[in-house]
């Protein structure tokens, strides 16, 4: 599938988003006592909804490039060797940290996670052992799911996702959770965002959105930035409080579908350009999202140790800016040297025995 730079931008915007949030609770647990950092970038929590509606955006694109020829096999595979060879890095970099010291490692719950689950990426009933990958295994999932759906056509594609959404509402909204977290996974309200990305990249090609005025795509896209803060603030689940997370991802997920939709529009119309750096975080979006607790955990302990100035606001103003600084330095390098290679090389290797009997048997 072609890049699409507005799709790269939002990636980017919601990797450092996420940042901003987990940046939050280093101060809190570093800065000896002070916050002087916006309590607007808690918002950045919404970054994974985000991530979300961008993975289902990607996958109805793949399908609708005319990939209907590959099997579901194979591109099943495909997906996973965009998730799991960086993520094993991490998830072997993390398990080293418990190694040499336990307390460093997965603190709210005592240490205690699946080492097998934790690296398939299976739910389980604690954390997994990079907890930023809570979030994967949902991926993992929707990849499962459409895998299924490959290569249907638009019909029976939307036909299955409407389902699909259908289901997931009355699960939510009529039953109680269950208590396996298999089945948690599959009927958790998360996947909503995700079909409601895929619901993006089917209409963002339809002759109603191409006769819709630039202008009001433009307004469409500042209302929604605008009324972000009032939006998180008034319908957000935090910690489990406040609103069901039904009603999070159902709002989240239309919000930031109707985003990508305008910015998407608007980039097949030239109408919207974007500087070469913010598509390049974009591009690394996924390094920076597994890597940054390890940095922001290590640079923050440093920075308690040995120049934390409680009560002062300029150790804070150098820590922070370094932080992402270093962030994105190190994703620049690790996604040219861990993870373009780790993918290809895996890639490589599926098309090769006996994976190559997949295809052929396929065609």
């Amino acid at each position: 599938m072609k890049k699409i730079d507005s799709i790269q931008v939002l990636r980017g915007i919601a990797a450092v988003s996420v940042i901003l949030y987990h940046m939050l609770v280093i101060e809190k647990k570093y800065a000896g006592g002070d916050h002087y950092l916006p309590d607007i970038f808690r918002i950045g929590q919404s970054g994974v909804d985000l991530f979300f509606v961008i993975s289902g955006f990607i996958m109805v694109s793949i399908i609708s490039k005319g990939k209907k020829e590959r099997s579901p096999a194979k591109f099943l595979l495909h997906r996973f060797a965009r998730i799991y060879p960086n993520y094993w890095f991490y998830f072997l970099v993390t398990f080293a940290v418990y190694l040499a010291q336990p307390t460093l490692v997965n603190a709210s719950q005592g240490g205690r996670f699946n080492f097998f689950r934790s690296f398939l990426l299976i739910p389980s009933e604690t954390l997994p052992l990079v907890l930023i990958a809570w979030s994967l295994i949902y991926e993992v999932y929707f990849y499962l799911v459409f895998s299924r759906l490959v290569r249907f056509d638009q019909l029976r594609l939307l036909i299955s996702l409407l389902t699909w959404l259908l289901f997931l509402m009355n699960v939510n909204i009529f039953t109680h959770t269950p208590t396996s977290p298999i089945l948690s996974l599959m009927v958790s309200p998360y996947s909503i965002e995700f079909i409601w990305g895929a619901f993006a990249a089917m209409i963002v090609s339809t002759a109603v959105i191409r006769r819709l005025p630039s202008l009001l795509l433009e307004l469409l896209i500042a209302g929604i930035v605008l009324s972000l803060p009032a939006l998180y603030d008034r319908f957000y689940s935090v910690n489990g409080a406040g609103v069901p997370l039904f009603q999070q991802c159902l709002i989240f997920g239309l919000i930031f579908s109707f985003l990508v939709i305008a910015m998407v529009a608007l980039e097949q119309r030239a109408k919207l350009k974007f500087f070469p750096f913010l598509v390049r975080i974009g591009d690394i979006s996924y390094t920076i999202y597994l890597s940054h607790l390890l940095i922001l955990g290590a640079m923050g302990r440093i920075w308690a140790g040995w120049f934390q100035y409680p009560g002062m606001m300029w150790d804070e103003i150098i820590v922070f800016p370094l932080m992402l600084a270093v962030i994105v330095a190190w994703s620049r390098a690790a996604h040219r040297l861990i993870e373009r290679p780790s993918y290809h090389f895996f890639v490589k290797w599926l098309e090769s025995p006996p994976f190559i009997h997949i295809k052929s048997k396929e065609h």
